[in-house]
């Protein structure tokens, strides 16, 4: 508002200088004629500064300066990325700037189509993921069925066929857990997943979900450790979706520590919130790749192996989930030192009996 109005004082400011200038021209012109009288001079000087000064103001602030403000606010929204303007600005005006409001127009049209076919594409790649993942899950189910039958019902057959089927249930495990990964984020960008937040012991939650990766510390010589918190950690949280936040998290701290490293998990109280901290002895990310870990499909390894991580959902999930629980995941990393992935979560504050007595 405050250039707004010092533009209007400038183009006033302008107007009157420059009809007072048109008016003092003429009244030198015309006191060089004898029989023009002071009177006659003195008159045409009030009309014609009188006449400039109206039409010139008009010019300046009714056409330049509205017009600028106009396209300064445009400017203003095609920064905030905000283009409904060019469905209600008038496109065919006789006026001295159009040039450059055609322009702006066409640029920001540009734009608006782009992100509206962006948009088309995103919702498309949505519904592709969900009706592929869907699909698999029905074959991938037999599959392992299958295969589960046939380690169980022939015990006569070599070792080595024995290790081949078995190698073929944990890739069919993993394919089946990544399916359910992409199919719960697909849910999450459609706003179709319900949460269920109730009063949850993280340190209990984080104990369960520990023993599930006790196969998979022995055979990388992990030690995994729950480090049990000074006082009850109680969060409001979904127990099945927080829990498969920490899995991913513990998880990726595992596939990601060198051989006989550590993975703790702690919990830290913050005020009214609580903060809980997965931390490996890994070799670090690349800050290059920090602002990119948590989008799907991104994976830091580049070499693509099922040793040192998944398919690159586990991330992406977690920053699902915890934004549905209104919050986010962060990460401190340090070169062949290791990383922290952390969130907080608001604590649980149960209503006293006085409380509900006075409601």
């Amino acid at each position: 508002m405050k250039a707004q109005h010092k533009a209007y004082r400038v183009a006033r400011l302008s107007a009157f200088g420059v009809s007072l200038l048109i008016a003092a021209c003429l009244a030198g012109g015309l006191s060089l004629f004898p029989e023009a009288s002071a009177k006659m001079i003195g008159l045409v000087a009030i009309m014609s500064f009188g006449t400039t000064f109206l039409i010139l103001h008009v010019l300046f602030v009714f056409v330049l300066v509205r017009e600028l403000n106009q396209l300064e606010a445009a400017f203003q929204k095609i920064r905030r990325k905000n283009y409904s303007f060019v469905y209600h600005m008038p496109k065919n005006v006789l006026h001295p700037l159009n040039p450059i409001r055609r322009k702006v127009l066409q640029y920001a049209q540009s734009q608006a189509l782009e992100i509206e076919q962006l948009k088309q594409l995103g919702q498309f790649r949505r519904e592709f993921l969900a009706d592929v993942s869907h699909e698999l899950k029905t074959p991938l189910f037999a599959a392992q069925g299958f295969i589960d039958t046939l380690i169980e019902d022939h015990p006569q057959w070599s070792r080595e066929h024995h290790s081949f089927l078995q190698r073929a249930a944990r890739n069919l495990t993993r394919v089946n857990q990544m399916l359910d990964d992409l199919m719960t984020t697909v849910r999450m960008e459609h706003g179709a997943l319900q949460m269920n937040f109730v009063c949850v012991d993280l340190y209990q939650l984080a104990q369960r979900v520990g023993t599930d990766f006790d196969k998979l510390c022995k055979q990388k010589s992990i030690r995994l450790r729950i480090e049990p918190p000074p006082a009850p950690m109680e969060a409001k949280a979904d127990p099945q979706y927080l829990g498969q936040v920490l899995s991913n998290l513990i998880k990726n701290a595992i596939q990601h520590s060198y051989k006989g490293g550590k993975v703790q998990v702690s919990f830290h109280s913050q005020g009214d919130h609580i903060e809980v901290q997965v931390s490996d002895t890994g070799r670090g990310i690349p800050q290059e790749a920090l602002p990119r870990i948590f989008e799907r499909f991104y994976r830091v390894d580049k070499s693509r192996s099922h040793k040192r991580g998944g398919a690159g959902i586990g991330l992406a999930l977690v920053k699902h989930i915890l934004e549905a629980h209104n919050t986010r995941p962060r990460v401190v990393t340090k070169p062949k030192s290791g990383s922290t992935f952390s969130f907080r979560l608001k604590r649980h504050t149960p209503i006293t009996a006085s409380a509900s007595s006075a409601k």
